[in-house]
């Protein structure tokens, strides 16, 4: 962009409309050259670099993931209720694990706002934050149980148990907050593709509840009130909170409805690091009677986001 520059230009008018006189002709010229060469009538100034916000929004797409091997502790029980297994208060259980465990995850949403800088021609900054919600139908595991028993001579007997699990719906939520540099460039008239990726943190929250065991129910103990022998349906619970690292690629095609006002599409994969959800939770009681050991550990979370993008330059 092209300027005018009003104090040189008053400088250089002043100097050339005052008055010559034999006196100082020679001086006025000198001065009149010297000021010609070194200040310029115009100046060149850059286009202010733009600053533009942005909100897309669509659906997630995140991929079923893996749950690893957690265990937990069995509180003070008389013995273990379950097909083949009859109460007995002689064979307790004493422990027990999931393992195999993969949550089955539906369709949700992505919501991302934020605010972009371009930092050099065709070259953008992004700083983003937003959410991503999924609903988790079931999950897929296994139940291990050890329980002990005497063996006859003084000592006892430990003897493992499996059974497959039901249940365990529940919820995933995603907040990030990104920084990402973008290609942005037009490609054809008042049509703009971007293509860029980035990363930053992610905190999440994962929630499933009454996750069972098709076989062996739970711990038989005495209930403190009515001293009757009372069972406690096992029914985990894993979730809890975790941070990660998150990286991400996006690519976006938008067309200007109006002066620096874009709406378009956008495409946007993204994944985490390890994640630690904390050790796993149980229902209210009776099945305070168990006890996580271990951490509810998921090695990744992978979005396939798609939905609509609109973006005003200010």
């Amino acid at each position: 962009m092209v300027r005018s520059s009003a104090l040189p230009s008053l400088v250089v008018a002043t100097l050339l409309a005052a008055p010559a006189t034999a006196t100082d002709l020679d001086a006025l010229d000198l001065a009149r050259g010297v000021v010609t060469a070194t200040i310029p009538l115009q100046w060149d100034d850059e286009v202010p670099l733009g600053s533009y916000l942005f909100a897309r929004g669509g659906v997630n797409l995140l991929s079923d993931f893996d749950i690893g091997l957690a265990s937990f502790t069995v509180g003070a029980n008389t013995g273990l209720v379950g097909t083949g297994l009859p109460p007995n208060p002689q064979t307790p259980m004493v422990a027990g694990s999931i393992r195999g465990a993969t949550a089955v995850v539906d369709a949700g949403v992505d919501i991302e706002i934020g605010l972009g800088l371009k930092v050099a021609e065709d070259i953008t900054l992004e700083l983003a934050t937003g959410m991503q919600w999924n609903p988790i139908s079931r999950i897929d595991a296994t139940l291990d149980y050890t329980t002990t028993a005497p063996d006859g001579m003084g000592g006892t007997t430990r003897t493992n148990w499996t059974s497959a699990a039901v249940g365990g719906d529940g919820e995933i939520w995603q907040v990030p907050m990104t920084l990402t540099l973008n290609y942005d460039a037009e490609i054809a008239p008042d049509l703009r593709l971007t293509v860029g990726g980035g990363g930053g943190v992610v905190w999440s929250t994962l929630t499933t509840r009454n996750l069972r065991s098709t076989e062996y129910p739970g711990a038989l103990y005495f209930d403190p009130v009515t001293l009757q022998p009372t069972l406690a349906p096992l029914s985990l619970d894993l979730g809890g909170q975790s941070i990660a690292l998150r990286y991400q690629l996006m690519a976006a095609l938008s067309y200007e409805l109006f002066p620096g006002g874009f709406l378009g599409g956008y495409v946007r994969y993204s994944a985490t690091s390890n994640l630690d959800y904390g050790p796993l939770s149980f229902a209210a009681v009776p099945n305070n009677l168990y006890r996580g050991a271990t951490d509810v550990e998921v090695s990744r979370l992978e979005n396939l986001s798609i939905g609509a993008t609109f973006s005003i330059t200010f």
